[in-house]
């Protein structure tokens, strides 16, 4: 048995992820970097381990500690043209503008010139002078990508062992060549996420899913843990009669769908829907915005603090997520946890059927749009006990202290 009394220095980095922490440093938030700072939390107040979260900024921040985790935030100042820039340029496996915008023809010089400061390419084993200097115990990082590449490849030279924290079933999608420099639809290369999935001394899992395949694909044994949710921040109360339909995502057409959520809403006509949405292609965003149904309301971000008033306004939740894309969306969990009934297209590790927290479409748009009419007009609330017993391994107080415990048992080796 590992010692879990013991305490030790848990560096997980996230590098989105400051606006879950501060609300007002930026406007875009998603299931990674909220999971990200619950379980930083969980790990420093209920297993009581040092805990430092690494974030970056185009500026720096004054706070070092924030509900006593140690707050790391590397300056960025090129990050927010380096996303914008990314959106119109892909540079591998070859430079291809996808669209021009006229900031291109400022963004390409400037960004060329800032390239020798930038972290280097993880595919050159090389580490990330931005962690040379956090002396920690163990390091974690979320979701198969190159930042996640990087930290494996830094925890290594350091000699110290590394989680790594499946975010998405797409993070064991199958590839073809290790060594094709073609990343996938996420800008990952088969190379990175080789290094991720093979170098990192121990894969958490959400789902059996996740097992399953990491097993199959890498003959790898991960670990099943929960994502964090702090159930008393969601609690829920007696739904209001002129609420709405609420939908949380990004524009994509592979994995959030937000146009089929307009299709659900299409069929639906004198029920509200408010969508809140996260940039992400502007392909998809132009498509929504010009077919967006009159009663469909956009809202570009919500501040990760006033999530639990939006959910608790909510009649219900629509999910049109891939779950083949998916891995546990956290937005299932909150939406279970404030007693809002979920319609979903697909079902994630079958927790909206065995919870009773909502109904499943089998990927059916229009029995979707039944359930989601039916679910309005019946005022049906979840069975709160039956969905509380199913929340139960997702409390932020048993995740951290599995956490907790499987770290011990990766250092103690």
């Amino acid at each position: 048995m590992p010692n879990v009394e013991r305490q030790l220095h848990l560096a997980l980095v996230a590098w989105r992820a400051l606006p879950a922490v501060l609300p007002k440093t930026g406007t875009k938030v998603g299931g990674l970097e909220t999971g990200a700072w619950e379980l930083a939390q969980g790990l420093k107040h209920h297993a009581h381990q040092r805990v430092t979260f690494i974030t970056e900024h185009t500026r720096a921040i004054a706070r070092t500690q924030i509900n006593e985790v140690d707050l790391h935030v590397s300056v960025n100042r090129w990050k927010d043209m380096r996303e914008d820039f990314s959106k119109s340029v892909d540079l591998v496996p070859q430079l291809r503008i996808k669209r021009f915008t006229w900031r291109l023809l400022y963004q390409f010089p400037l960004l060329f010139l800032t390239r020798p400061w930038r972290p280097p390419d993880p595919r050159r084993l090389a580490p990330d002078p931005r962690l040379a200097n956090i002396n920690c115990d163990i390091w974690a990082c979320f979701g198969v990508n190159q930042d996640s590449a990087r930290i494996v490849v830094t925890a290594r030279d350091q000699h110290r062992p590394s989680l790594l924290f499946l975010e998405s079933n797409a993070d064991l999608t199958p590839t073809d060549r290790v060594d094709s420099d073609a990343p996938n639809e996420y800008g990952v290369t088969a190379a990175e996420i080789d290094i991720c999935l093979t170098q990192a001394s121990a894969v958490v899992c959400q789902s059996h899913w996740q097992i399953r395949q990491l097993a199959a694909q890498h003959g790898r044994q991960g670990t099943l843990i929960r994502n964090p949710i702090r159930l008393e921040q969601w609690a829920g109360q007696a739904k209001p009669s002129d609420g709405y339909v609420l939908w949380i995502g990004r524009y994509d057409n592979f994995h959030k769908r937000p146009l089929l959520a307009l299709e659900i809403a299409r069929l639906c006509p004198d029920l509200p829907f408010h969508m809140i949405i996260n940039g992400s292609s502007p392909e998809i965003e132009q498509q929504v915005r010009k077919t967006l149904p009159a009663n469909v309301r956009l809202v570009e971000y919500t501040p990760y603090d006033r999530m639990p008033e939006v959910f608790r306004k909510a009649r219900l939740f629509l999910s049109t997520s891939s779950a083949s894309h998916e891995g546990f969306p956290n937005v299932i969990l909150q939406a279970a946890a404030s007693g809002t009934p979920i319609v979903s297209l697909e079902d994630f590790d079958d927790f909206i059927e065995s919870s009773g927290a909502g109904y499943c479409s089998d990927g059916d748009v229009p029995k979707a749009a039944q359930l989601v009419q039916s679910a309005w007009d019946s005022g049906t609330q979840p069975a709160p006990a039956r969905v509380a017993h199913s929340l139960l391994p997702f409390q932020q107080t048993v995740v951290a202290q599995q956490v907790a415990e499987l770290a011990m048992r990766v250092v103690e080796g």
